[in-house]
C-alpha cells in the first residue's frame, strides 16, 4: 500500500512538471536489470514444478522463496525511483509542493512501522528451551527410537546430555522415500551428520539393521512417519505389546 501510495503521489508530480506530460518510458539502461525480474521471480515456480510429489508438498518452495523476494524488491526499488522523482522547479502550485513532504512522511511511517514490528516480533519470540522429559513409564534402561527429525535433534541438542544418550534416530533409505516429501532428504542428513560427527551422533543414530540386531525391548515414539510399520508392525520378530499415547514398547518375539 505506501508502495502504490508514492507511486500515485509521484505521477500526480510528474504530471504537473510541463516537461512531462505524459509517465516518462523505461531507460534504456534500466531494461537489463528489469529483464532479470520475471527471470528471478520464476524460480520458485521451476522449483515446485521439479520437486512436488502426489500426496505431498515440496520441500524446496520455502527454501526458494528468497530469489523471488529479491526479484520483489528490485521491482519494488524500481517502482519507488519512478515515484520519487518529482520536479518542483517547474510548478509552483501550492498542492505540488505539499506532495514531497508528503512522500517523506509515507517513507518514513513504512520504515518505522515495519522496523518496529520486526523488533516486537523479535522480542516476544520463544527462545528454545529444553524439550519436555518423556513419561515416567518410558524407561531410560531401554533405547527410545522418535521418528521424527526435528524432535530428535531438539532432544538432542537441547536436553540434558545424559538424558539424551539413550535416544535414537533410524536412518532408513526405503521409510525415507515411503514418507515422500523431506523424508529420503532427512534421513540423508542424518546419516551425513553420524558420518562426519561421529563423537555426537555415533551412538544416537542408527541405521534399522543394526539397531534391530542389537536390541530386544525399546520404545518408540511415533511421528506419523512409515518407519514403525514398515519395519515393526509387519516384522515376525517384534510385537508391540504396550500403546501409550504416541509411545510403543516393542520387545523381541520369543
Amino acid at each position: 500500500m505506501s508502495l502504490l501510495l508514492l507511486f500515485v503521489i509521484g505521477y500526480a508530480l510528474d504530471s504537473k512538471n510541463p516537461r512531462h506530460r505524459r509517465f516518462p518510458s523505461i531507460r534504456v539502461r534500466e531494461v537489463p536489470l528489469l529483464a532479470i525480474v520475471p527471470l528471478i521471480g520464476a524460480i520458485p515456480l521451476v522449483i515446485y514444478s521439479v520437486s512436488t510429489r502426489p500426496g505431498s508438498i515440496s520441500i524446496f518452495l520455502p527454501r526458494y522463496m528468497i530469489p523471488c523476494l529479491l526479484a520483489l524488491v528490485i521491482a519494488c526499488a524500481h517502482l519507488t525511483h519512478r515515484a520519487l522523482r518529482g520536479d518542483l522547479r517547474h510548478s509552483r502550485r501550492r498542492i505540488v509542493r505539499m506532495l514531497v513532504p508528503l512522500q517523506i512522511l509515507v517513507v518514513a511511517v513504512f520504515i518505522g512501522h515495519r522496523g518496529f514490528t520486526i523488533l516486537q516480533e523479535a522480542s516476544s519470540a520463544d527462545t528454545p528451551g529444553q524439550p519436555g522429559a518423556p513419561p515416567a513409564y518410558v524407561g531410560e534402561n531401554e533405547r527410545l527410537v522418535i521418528e521424527h527429525i526435528h524432535v530428535f535433534l531438539q532432544w538432542h541438542f537441547y536436553a540434558d546430555p545424559v538424558d539424551a544418550s539413550w535416544m535414537v534416530f533410524i536412518v532408513d533409505r526405503e521409510v525415507g522415500i515411503q514418507q515422500g516429501g523431506g523424508g529420503p532428504l532427512n534421513h540423508q542428513i542424518m546419516a551425513a551428520l553420524r558420518r562426519q560427527f561421529p563423537k555426537h551422533f555415533k551412538d544416537t543414530v542408527d541405521t534399522t539393521e543394526e539397531f534391530l540386531s542389537r536390541e530386544d525391548s525399546f520404545w518408540v515414539l511415533r511421528g506419523n512417519r512409515q518407519w514403525t510399520p514398515m519395519r515393526i508392525e509387519n516384522n515376525p520378530d517384534f510385537i508391540i505389546d504396550a500403546r501409550e499415547g504416541d509411545y510403543l514398547h516393542v520387545q523381541r518375539a520369543r
